[in-house]
C-alpha cells in the first residue's frame, strides 16, 4: 500500500506565518509504503481518538448547520479562538475538554496492544508545533520531555501538516538516532478534534539492502 501526502500553503487565503500561534506552516510532500514483505520498521499497534465537542474551537462561531454560502476568507485559527474567548468573557459556554488526557489514554491503549510500555519507547515523532502546544497536548500528559521527540528537527522546518510524521520518522532513522530493536511512538492530533498514534519497531539500519532486513514476524500487522 502506498500512502502519500502533500501540502502547498502558497495561497493568499493562508497566512503561513500568522494563521495560528501554534505553528508556522511548511510546504511538504511525503510517501510511505506499507507491506507485509518486510522493511525498515514494523507496525505493532495503532489507536485513534476523537473529541467532537471541541470541533467548534477551530470552526469559530459560524453555525455548522444549515450550510452557509461559501465565503473566501483567510484561514485564521487565532480569530476563531478569540471569538470563543469573547463568548466566555460574556458568560457563555465554550467547547473545552482535556484533550491531552484523551490523547494519553489513546497512547496507553496502543502501548498495551503492542505489549510494550512508554519507558521502552526510544523516541516520539510528533506534530511540528511550537513548544507550548507541543507540551500541553502531547508531551506533558505523557510525562515526556522535548528531547524524546523531534523538536530539534521541527523547529527548523515548521508544521508540514500530515508529512510531519514521515519527515520525523525518516530523520530519526537515516541519522541513526534509532536503530534495529528500538521502538518509536508516532503521535499527533488535528482539528476536529482528532488524534492518532502508532507504535513502531525499527527492524533495519540505514543502508541495509532488502535481503538483509529481517522478515516480518508471524502475525505482524505490517512493515514500512
Amino acid at each position: 500500500m502506498l500512502l502519500t501526502a502533500a501540502d502547498n500553503f502558497s495561497t493568499p487565503l493562508v497566512g503561513r506565518w500568522t494563521s495560528s500561534s501554534m505553528f508556522v506552516l511548511a510546504d511538504s510532500g511525503s510517501s510511505l509504503v506499507v507491506s507485509r514483505r518486510g522493511g525498515f520498521a514494523r507496525l505493532l499497534a495503532m489507536d485513534f481518538v476523537s473529541q467532537p465537542d471541541m470541533e467548534a474551537m477551530h470552526r469559530g462561531t459560524d453555525p455548522l448547520f444549515p450550510p452557509q454560502v461559501p465565503v473566501e476568507r483567510v484561514m485564521d485559527f487565532e480569530g476563531r479562538l478569540e471569538s470563543w474567548r469573547h463568548q466566555w468573557a460574556e458568560g457563555g459556554a465554550i467547547p473545552l475538554a482535556d484533550f491531552g488526557e484523551l490523547i494519553a489514554t489513546s497512547v496507553e491503549r496502543a502501548l498495551r496492544t503492542a505489549g510494550t510500555s512508554l519507558d521502552r519507547i526510544a523516541r516520539v515523532v510528533h506534530n511540528g508545533f511550537n513548544q507550548d502546544p507541543l507540551g500541553v497536548f502531547l508531551l506533558d500528559p505523557l510525562g515526556l520531555d522535548a528531547g524524546r521527540g523531534t523538536w530539534e528537527l521541527n523547529r527548523r522546518i515548521g508544521h508540514a501538516s500530515v508529512s510531519d510524521f514521515a519527515i520525523g520518522l525518516e530523520h530519526l532513522w537515516t541519522t541513526g538516532q534509532v536503530g534495529p530493536g528500538d521502538q518509536v511512538l508516532v503521535l499527533g492530533f488535528t482539528t476536529g478534534m482528532e488524534a492518532a498514534c502508532a507504535v513502531l519497531e525499527i527492524t533495519g539500519a540505514p543502508g541495509d539492502g532488502p535481503g538483509a532486513r529481517p522478515a516480518p514476524a508471524s502475525g505482524s500487522r505490517g512493515d514500512l
